[in-house]
């Protein structure tokens, strides 16, 4: 599997299927980055296991490699595979707080390596963080559902499900601004417009 950019990979794109009342499906994109160590951003639903242990191969790694694990927010269809890795996991502590699907999971530190730092992007949730990677050639936000799908960003929407509709368009923009590259919580990657 080729990678986004030096050291990022999709190893599960994510997905959503809506009516026009309700999300009736959706998974999380995960994401490795190999920079000192490998990491895992979320890891969709439970069901996905299959596919998130044969897009770790397909991108050079064993499901072994991987040393922990960030989580955008801990909703179930982006800690669903969590329980699979002897790991640690991270997410924002307002997160843990809520106090659902938080086994294993602990408060985050930043930065995380010269190349990662975890941002705070509330609105989807409260406690809702993105991830950056700053390679050598683009800096990628992991944005989770601070800008769930393409759709989203396209056409300037905040996520369906938030908090605070205000502090989700900061969010939004906020990914917008520093990103070359964003990936959506349930979508394909964007190449940030100029």
């Amino acid at each position: 599997m080729e990678p986004v950019c030096d050291g990022l990979y999709i190893v599960k794109p994510g997905k959503v299927i809506y009516d026009e009342v309700s999300i009736l499906y959706a998974s999380s994109a995960v994401v490795l980055i190999d920079d000192e160590s490998v990491l895992l951003i979320d890891t969709g639903l439970s069901e996905d296991w299959d596919q998130i242990r044969q897009g770790i191969d397909a991108c050079g790694f064993k499901v072994d490699d991987i040393d922990f694990i960030i989580n955008t927010h801990l909703h179930a269809d982006h800690v669903g595979c969590n329980d699979r890795f002897d790991v640690r996991k991270y997410a924002h502590p307002k997160e843990i707080e809520r106090g659902e699907f938080t086994d294993g999971v602990f408060p985050y530190t930043n930065p995380i390596t010269d190349k990662i730092e975890i941002i705070e992007t509330p609105g989807h949730t409260w406690g809702h963080i993105s991830v950056v990677y700053r390679s050598s050639e683009k800096t990628v936000v992991i944005a989770g559902d601070a800008i769930p799908t393409r759709n989203n960003y396209y056409e300037r929407v905040i996520p369906r499900i938030h908090v605070d509709a205000d502090i989700a368009m900061e969010s939004f923009l906020k990914v917008e601004e520093l990103a070359d590259i964003i990936i959506p919580g349930h979508d394909d990657l964007i190449e940030v417009r100029e």
